[in-house]
């Protein structure tokens, strides 16, 4: 009788296959199975609680996906959902293409970009928002310069996720955004008012005002005493 493995973690993955190390992630690993330490017994099924992606890159196996064996003998990819059974056996050997499988995840990670239009600009809006006020407020002079890290939490996501998104959406990332938002405040205080480049650089929470010009003329290919004096 063949012998059900029941995964109900990416840990439990680990652990029965006799795997190094540990999985760095709860949520997502990669699985080198040509690096296995024993032979799966014969006969094992195994059905996870989780999605899986399985690149097979070798010629001979025995895996069934349900009641049938797996086509195309010479590499394939199988996806499981949730509480779907895979059956293994000794025969199998070989190596998972892992550049196969980043790649698809890749294209998958982007994809998102483009099926979530809707949701996605609402995410704009909101950052675009939040730096306005951010920046015509008090937070500018109590918390000095927002971060990618501050956006990304006041629209919940990860600052990686949400600079990705931003950037498909407008061509810029997140700190380009509060770069724009930061130069555009210092060309009205340099045009409205009298201050020193040093007092305007401490008002938008710069700590060394070399930091400020060098960042303003970077992005305007001026000076802020050379923007000042031409306009």
């Amino acid at each position: 009788m063949s012998q059900l493995v029941h995964f109900r973690s990416v840990s439990d993955v680990f652990t029965f296959f006799k795997l190094a190390g540990h999985a760095q992630h709860p949520l997502v690993a990669v699985v080198d199975f040509g690096k296995l330490r024993d032979h799966v017994m014969d006969d094992v099924r195994v059905t996870p609680d989780f999605y899986s992606v399985i690149f097979k890159h070798y010629p001979k196996t025995n895996m069934r996906y349900g009641r049938k064996p797996v086509d195309f003998q010479d590499g394939s990819m199988i996806c499981l959902a949730p509480g779907q059974v895979l059956e293994m056996d000794s025969d199998t050997e070989g190596t998972e293409n892992h550049r196969a499988f980043l790649n698809y995840c890749m294209r998958f990670y982007e994809r998102q970009f483009i099926t979530r239009t809707t949701s996605n600009n609402s995410v704009v809006v909101q950052v675009e928002k939040t730096l306005n006020e951010y920046f015509h407020g008090s937070s500018l002079s109590e918390k000095g310069l927002p971060t990618v890290k501050f956006l990304a939490e006041e629209v919940h996501l990860s600052p990686g996720y949400l600079s990705d998104l931003l950037k498909k959406e407008t061509g810029k990332n997140a700190q380009d955004h509060i770069h724009l938002y930061l130069i555009e405040e210092a060309k009205n205080i340099l045009l409205s008012t009298k201050k020193s480049v040093g007092e305007i650089a401490y008002s938008l929470g710069f700590e060394y005002p070399q930091y400020f010009n060098k960042l303003f003329k970077k992005k305007t290919g001026k000076t802020p005493v050379q923007f000042r004096n031409l306009n």
